[in-house]
């Protein structure tokens, strides 16, 4: 659990209004992070540019804010036969309370 994360990332967790992950995070520390950060009330950012490395639920469940590329969004968009705003209404329907900020091309 978060026992996992060093007392160091705690600290600044507790300390912190926001938290932004990256992909360069591996994902299992990315989710004990978000995790620990949602439990001091601190807001959660995913940036996940283009990379389908962060589609783990466990992950999901705990952002707040989801930060999809032009391209992550057109690809999936493309891929299920839907329109941008349907892709970014599925995220948001399949994970309440978390926003999606995204700029289409």
């Amino acid at each position: 659990g978060e026992e996992d994360l060093c007392s160091e990332w705690r600290a600044v967790i507790e300390s912190a209004d926001t938290l932004l992950l990256q992909r360069e995070i591996p994902t299992k520390i990315a989710v004990l992070a978000a995790r620990y950060a949602r439990s001091q009330n601190c807001k959660v950012v995913l940036e996940v540019g283009n990379s389908a490395k962060y589609c783990d639920r466990q992950l999901l469940e705990n952002v707040d804010v989801y930060v999809p590329n032009a391209a992550k969004v057109q690809e999936l968009s493309k891929a299920s036969k839907s329109s941008p705003t349907d892709v970014i209404a599925y995220w948001q329907n399949d994970y309440p309370g978390m926003d999606v900020l995204y700029q289409g091309e």
